[in-house]
Protein backbone atom coordinates (compact mmCIF):
# COMPACT_ATOMS: atom_id res chain seq x y z
CA UNK A 1 0.00 0.00 0.00
CA UNK A 2 1.22 3.37 -0.91
CA UNK A 3 -0.31 6.62 0.78
CA UNK A 4 -0.36 8.93 -1.86
CA UNK A 5 -2.79 12.38 -2.56
CA UNK A 6 -3.64 12.92 -6.10
CA UNK A 7 -1.97 16.28 -7.02
CA UNK A 8 0.80 15.82 -4.85
CA UNK A 9 4.42 14.48 -6.64
CA UNK A 10 6.15 11.84 -4.88
CA UNK A 11 8.94 12.64 -6.81
CA UNK A 12 12.31 13.53 -3.94
CA UNK A 13 14.06 16.32 -5.24
CA UNK A 14 15.96 17.34 -2.15
CA UNK A 15 19.93 17.88 -2.94
CA UNK A 16 20.83 15.19 0.06
CA UNK A 17 19.10 12.63 -1.58
CA UNK A 18 21.74 11.14 -3.41
CA UNK A 19 24.04 11.36 -0.55
CA UNK A 20 21.75 8.64 1.40
CA UNK A 21 21.18 6.73 -1.56
CA UNK A 22 25.13 6.25 -1.40
CA UNK A 23 25.15 5.36 2.03
CA UNK A 24 22.11 2.94 1.25
CA UNK A 25 23.64 1.03 -1.73
CA UNK A 26 27.24 0.56 0.03
CA UNK A 27 26.38 -2.31 2.34
CA UNK A 28 30.07 -2.74 3.24
CA UNK A 29 30.77 0.55 4.40
CA UNK A 30 27.84 1.80 5.77
CA UNK A 31 26.14 -1.61 6.84
CA UNK A 32 24.87 -0.75 9.73
CA UNK A 33 22.87 2.87 8.93
CA UNK A 34 19.40 3.36 8.90
CA UNK A 35 19.35 0.83 12.19
CA UNK A 36 20.12 3.26 14.67
CA UNK A 37 16.31 3.22 16.20
CA UNK A 38 16.66 6.36 17.45
CA UNK A 39 12.73 6.70 18.54
CA UNK A 40 12.95 3.42 20.82
CA UNK A 41 12.89 5.59 23.67
CA UNK A 42 9.98 6.92 22.73
CA UNK A 43 7.65 3.36 22.42
CA UNK A 44 6.10 3.21 25.66
CA UNK A 45 5.08 6.68 24.99
CA UNK A 46 3.50 6.16 22.06
CA UNK A 47 1.91 2.93 23.36
CA UNK A 48 0.04 5.05 26.25
CA UNK A 49 -0.89 7.97 23.34
CA UNK A 50 -2.84 5.13 21.41
CA UNK A 51 -1.99 7.61 18.65
CA UNK A 52 -5.17 7.45 16.12
CA UNK A 53 -2.55 8.22 13.28
CA UNK A 54 1.42 8.76 12.81
CA UNK A 55 3.83 9.19 10.49
CA UNK A 56 7.78 8.79 11.06
CA UNK A 57 9.90 10.59 8.90
CA UNK A 58 13.15 9.79 8.46
CA UNK A 59 12.76 6.15 9.27
CA UNK A 60 15.45 4.44 7.75
CA UNK A 61 14.71 0.52 8.10
CA UNK A 62 11.57 1.18 9.88
CA UNK A 63 11.67 -0.51 12.87
CA UNK A 64 10.19 2.23 15.34
CA UNK A 65 7.06 1.94 13.03
CA UNK A 66 7.66 -2.33 13.39
CA UNK A 67 7.83 -1.83 17.08
CA UNK A 68 4.62 0.44 17.43
CA UNK A 69 2.83 -1.99 14.91
CA UNK A 70 3.71 -4.76 17.35
CA UNK A 71 1.64 -3.37 20.24
CA UNK A 72 -1.12 -2.56 18.54
CA UNK A 73 -0.95 0.83 16.90
CA UNK A 74 -1.59 -0.37 13.58
CA UNK A 75 -2.02 3.03 11.56
CA UNK A 76 1.41 3.97 11.32
CA UNK A 77 3.72 4.58 8.54
CA UNK A 78 7.12 5.05 7.75
CA UNK A 79 8.91 7.51 5.01
CA UNK A 80 12.31 7.63 3.80
CA UNK A 81 13.81 9.45 0.57
CA UNK A 82 16.35 6.71 0.19
CA UNK A 83 16.12 4.39 2.60
CA UNK A 84 14.37 0.93 0.83
CA UNK A 85 13.33 -0.44 4.53
CA UNK A 86 10.56 2.38 4.20
CA UNK A 87 7.33 1.82 3.65
CA UNK A 88 7.65 4.28 0.87
CA UNK A 89 10.42 6.83 -0.40
CA UNK A 90 9.24 10.00 -0.26
CA UNK A 91 10.60 13.48 1.07
CA UNK A 92 10.08 15.97 3.85
CA UNK A 93 10.12 18.89 1.77
CA UNK A 94 7.44 17.73 -0.08
CA UNK A 95 5.26 14.88 1.78
CA UNK A 96 2.42 13.30 -0.40
CA UNK A 97 -0.11 13.44 1.99
CA UNK A 98 -3.33 15.56 2.59
CA UNK A 99 -3.16 18.23 5.51
CA UNK A 100 -4.14 16.82 9.11
CA UNK A 101 -3.80 12.97 7.51
CA UNK A 102 -1.83 11.98 11.32
CA UNK A 103 -2.53 12.72 14.06
CA UNK A 104 0.94 12.24 15.40
CA UNK A 105 4.64 12.53 13.05
CA UNK A 106 7.84 11.76 14.53
CA UNK A 107 11.27 12.71 13.49
CA UNK A 108 14.39 10.66 15.06
CA UNK A 109 17.40 12.46 14.29
CA UNK A 110 16.53 13.70 10.95
CA UNK A 111 16.32 17.92 11.31
CA UNK A 112 20.21 18.08 11.72
CA UNK A 113 20.63 16.18 8.39
CA UNK A 114 18.73 19.23 6.51
CA UNK A 115 20.60 21.83 5.28
CA UNK A 116 19.21 25.10 7.34
CA UNK A 117 18.14 26.81 4.22
CA UNK A 118 15.60 23.88 4.53
CA UNK A 119 14.52 23.70 7.70
CA UNK A 120 11.54 25.94 7.14
CA UNK A 121 10.30 24.18 4.44
CA UNK A 122 10.60 21.20 6.72
CA UNK A 123 8.70 22.20 9.46
CA UNK A 124 5.89 23.52 7.49
CA UNK A 125 5.53 20.15 5.34
CA UNK A 126 5.17 18.54 9.04
CA UNK A 127 2.69 21.11 10.53
CA UNK A 128 0.76 20.88 7.23
CA UNK A 129 -0.09 16.94 7.93
CA UNK A 130 -0.24 16.16 11.76
CA UNK A 131 -1.62 17.82 15.14
CA UNK A 132 1.57 16.65 17.04
CA UNK A 133 5.31 16.09 16.81
CA UNK A 134 8.17 14.54 18.54
CA UNK A 135 11.60 14.48 17.65
CA UNK A 136 15.03 13.73 18.81
CA UNK A 137 17.79 16.34 17.62
CA UNK A 138 21.56 15.72 17.78
CA UNK A 139 23.66 18.88 18.58
CA UNK A 140 26.80 17.83 17.29
CA UNK A 141 28.56 17.13 13.53
CA UNK A 142 27.86 13.78 12.37
CA UNK A 143 31.15 11.18 12.64
CA UNK A 144 29.67 9.47 9.66
CA UNK A 145 30.59 10.99 6.41
CA UNK A 146 30.52 10.40 2.77
CA UNK A 147 33.65 11.63 1.07
CA UNK A 148 34.40 14.96 3.03
CA UNK A 149 30.38 15.57 3.46
CA UNK A 150 29.16 15.87 6.67
CA UNK A 151 25.61 14.17 6.89
CA UNK A 152 24.73 17.04 9.75
CA UNK A 153 24.71 20.44 7.74
CA UNK A 154 22.96 21.74 10.24
CA UNK A 155 24.22 21.73 14.03
CA UNK A 156 22.69 24.35 15.91
CA UNK A 157 21.88 24.67 19.87
CA UNK A 158 19.29 23.66 21.75
CA UNK A 159 18.59 27.41 22.46
CA UNK A 160 18.65 27.98 18.45
CA UNK A 161 16.06 24.76 17.77
CA UNK A 162 13.88 25.89 20.18
CA UNK A 163 13.38 29.53 19.02
CA UNK A 164 13.13 28.09 15.69
CA UNK A 165 10.31 24.90 16.72
CA UNK A 166 8.71 27.96 18.66
CA UNK A 167 8.34 29.86 15.02
CA UNK A 168 5.74 27.00 14.71
CA UNK A 169 5.19 25.29 17.48
CA UNK A 170 3.66 25.25 21.11
CA UNK A 171 6.32 22.58 22.95
CA UNK A 172 4.85 20.16 25.48
CA UNK A 173 6.47 19.45 29.08
CA UNK A 174 5.53 16.16 30.12
CA UNK A 175 6.92 14.32 32.49
CA UNK A 176 7.44 11.30 30.52
CA UNK A 177 9.27 12.55 27.56
CA UNK A 178 13.43 14.08 28.49
CA UNK A 179 13.49 17.99 28.30
CA UNK A 180 14.85 19.38 24.84
CA UNK A 181 18.14 20.77 26.04
CA UNK A 182 18.55 16.24 25.65
CA UNK A 183 17.81 16.48 22.56
CA UNK A 184 14.20 15.30 22.84
CA UNK A 185 11.25 17.61 21.55
CA UNK A 186 7.44 17.08 21.85
CA UNK A 187 4.72 19.72 20.65
CA UNK A 188 1.49 20.55 19.31
CA UNK A 189 1.54 22.54 15.71
CA UNK A 190 0.11 26.10 15.57
CA UNK A 191 -1.81 26.14 12.48
CA UNK A 192 -2.48 28.82 10.37
CA UNK A 193 -5.86 30.36 10.14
Amino acid sequence: MVKEVLGRSNEISNVEQSVYETIYSDTINYKSYGYGFHGETFVPYFVSQQPKSLLDVGCGHNDFVHALRAEGIKDTWGIDFACPGADQLADILQLPFKNNEFEWITAWDVMEHLRPEQIDDALTELSRVSKYFSFTIAYWPSVTKVGDHGLHPTVWSWQEWKDKIEQYATLINDPMVPIPELGFWIGEWRKKK
